[in-house]
């Protein structure tokens, strides 16, 4: 099996690999997550351990999954009122930039 590459938003290495059902028919996959204090990033789910490893090192398109969820969940914590908007906006800037351009012509 391929080494785990670091997290790619804490670069933490205290990574796991997990297994259990994942969808609605009852099919086992597994996943690659990070440990580190602060950060709960969590790879695409696949039906077999190296391929979850494989998808956790490719990162294109789980680091635009990741990025949405977390601009997702500040608006929502800010709409909420658990945040302030200094502090929204503080956290937004620590997160990756989206961009129109697509991943291709990186």
């Amino acid at each position: 099996m391929d080494t785990l590459k670091s997290c790619p938003f804490c670069g933490g290495t205290n990574l796991y690999i997990e297994g259990g059902v994942f969808n609605a028919d009852g099919e086992k996959g597994y996943y690659v997550g990070c440990k580190d204090i602060n950060c709960t990033a969590e790879g695409p789910w696949d039906l077999g351990k190296s391929g979850a490893v494989e998808k956790w090192n490719e990162r294109s398109s789980m680091e635009l999954e990741t990025t949405i969820a977390a601009y997702a969940c500040l608006i929502d914590e800010y709409l909420r009122g658990y945040i302030s908007h200094d502090e929204f906006v503080t956290e937004c800037k620590k997160l990756p930039k989206l961009t129109t351009t697509p991943l291709a012509e990186k």
